[in-house]
């Protein structure tokens, strides 16, 4: 019996009690196969899911502690500016706030005309009596911070913050301007784990990587998009991504943009880690399938042959008892009760022979 013509019956096999069984059985049977396939399916996809969340919340704590260190360094001015409204000693403002942030390099109290008043700074840098501040709007409003792009001294990236300073009654007398060793966010995307070999850096806007673990890469003019063709706006935007990482190998990444300042960070982590997962997924899936495809496919034949063939031979015996051959032997094997019934029929079938 074809399997494939039960599922476009005629209208006389429509009444047919064996194919009625043969379609049910078969139909039954593909639902199940294909609600396994399903199952299994969203199981995979679960797995990726899971895989990309990991490294979101990864991502997410890196970026939760640099836009933390971001926002101290940007308070920290607002208050000095204001302390600098107020004092009589200026010097003594600009010493306090180098002796808390171990991450100011300079600092500068500079008038209007880009002439510095007082500087405060860390051994060994240079005295500077003048700064260029073409490139700070004149407009800043009172706490309004102006952070500069990212520059590098060899293969240590800095910034440059400023904040207007009023006088007394709100009059704008200057500017205070600090120099940010921006080696502690290098120091924050080491600590930073993504399972075994995960790893993150930070890049700004324009794709320049301000911090990696290899320094080699925190150069000027050293760009994301240059280094694996794509920027970290593109991997932001597209979710999870997989690539070659700066690392050298085929990694699982995501991007993320933070908070304070227009950067990114990326965390990748090496593929690896996420196939062997993956593949423990995927044999499972097959394993699971295979075997409903092997009870499917015994269903199928016990079908086949337990019940429909059976129903056929019997059929065909009452056709042949019906013409009168009493002589036609019936040829079912099984002793279920299908075979019960054909041997009683046979047994009828020689009795009315005999008589």
């Amino acid at each position: 019996m074809s399997w494939v013509k039960l599922l476009h019956p005629s209208r006389q096999e429509t009444r047919s009690l064996s194919r009625n069984i043969a379609r049910r059985v078969l139909v039954l049977s593909i639902i199940t196969i294909l609600a396994l396939v399903t199952a299994m399916t969203l199981g995979l996809a679960t797995t990726v899911e899971r895989t990309k969340r990991k490294l979101e919340r990864v991502n997410a704590q890196a970026i939760s502690s640099l836009d933390l260190f971001l926002l101290e360094l940007k308070s920290d001015l607002v208050a000095s500016s204001a302390s600098l409204a107020t004092t009589t000693d200026q010097a003594a403002v600009l010493r306090s706030m180098l002796s808390r942030n171990p991450s100011f390099l300079d600092i500068f109290l500079v008038r209007p005309s880009g002439k510095v008043q007082i500087q405060q700074s860390r051994v060994g840098r240079p005295k500077v009596s003048q700064v260029s501040l073409s490139s700070i709007p004149e407009d800043l409003a009172v706490n309004e911070v102006q952070i500069s792009e990212v520059q590098f001294d060899r293969q240590s990236p800095y910034m440059e913050m400023v904040i207007p300073v009023t006088d007394e009654i709100g009059l704008p007398v200057g500017k205070l301007l600090v120099v940010v060793d921006l080696n502690h966010i290098w120091e924050e995307t080491i600590n930073v784990q993504a399972g075994d070999g995960g790893y993150a850096y930070i890049t700004a806007g324009n794709g320049q990587i301000i911090a990696f673990r290899n320094r080699r890469y925190q150069e000027e003019g050293v760009l994301l998009q240059d280094l694996i063709n794509r920027s970290s706006l593109e991997m932001a935007q597209s979710g999870l991504n997989i690539h070659r990482g700066l690392g050298g190998q085929w990694v699982l990444a995501v991007a993320q943009r933070l908070e304070v300042v227009p950067w990114f960070a990326v965390v990748e982590q090496p593929i690896e880690d996420f196939i062997v997962a993956f593949i423990v997924v995927v044999a499972v899936w097959l394993l699971v399938v295979g075997t409903a495809i092997a009870l499917v496919s015994n269903t199928l034949h016990f079908t086949g042959r337990r019940i429909l063939l059976p129903l056929e031979q019997l059929q065909e015996a009452v056709k042949q008892l019906s013409a009168g051959n009493w002589n036609y032997e019936i040829r079912i094997l099984h002793r279920d009760e299908l075979g019960k019934l054909a041997l009683s029929f046979q047994n009828m079938a020689h009795r009315l022979r005999d008589s």
